[in-house]
């Protein structure tokens, strides 16, 4: 849902349209990911976090096309793993007070995440 780098740069190698804005051939072009992967237009309730949307695979958190992170499939396999290790064990897990973020131009983080748990049986 949030990217941690939330945008980069491109050089527009043609001229082209945005979003109804003419983008001349050369022109530095600032893409936010973080925008993107809250796209009402894209992703119902947009700004909330539900790990079953069933267009969850549309972010672009790892990019996509000739720019795709290269570690992307390392990241998801260390997340199924690690999330499957802490459903076995907790359980109930709630947020006790809103996450406290770092937030910069070009990344952005969950600096702590305050979450409760049962043990799981």
């Amino acid at each position: 849902m949030d990217a941690p780098i939330q945008c980069l740069f491109r050089r527009a190698t043609r001229d082209t349209e945005i979003g109804g804005v003419a983008v001349p051939s050369g022109t530095i072009v600032q893409l936010m990911w973080g925008g993107a992967n809250r796209d009402p237009a894209i992703f119902e309730n947009s700004d909330g976090f539900d790990p079953a949307r069933p267009n969850a695979r549309r972010h672009v958190a790892f990019s996509f096309g000739p720019h795709v992170c290269v570690g992307n499939q390392l990241a998801r396999g260390e997340l199924r793993i690690g999330f499957n290790l802490l459903l076995r064990r907790m359980k109930n897990f709630r947020l006790l007070k809103e996450p406290e973020y770092f937030s910069h131009p070009f990344a952005y983080g969950v600096t702590a995440l305050h979450v409760g748990f049962e043990h799981a049986a």
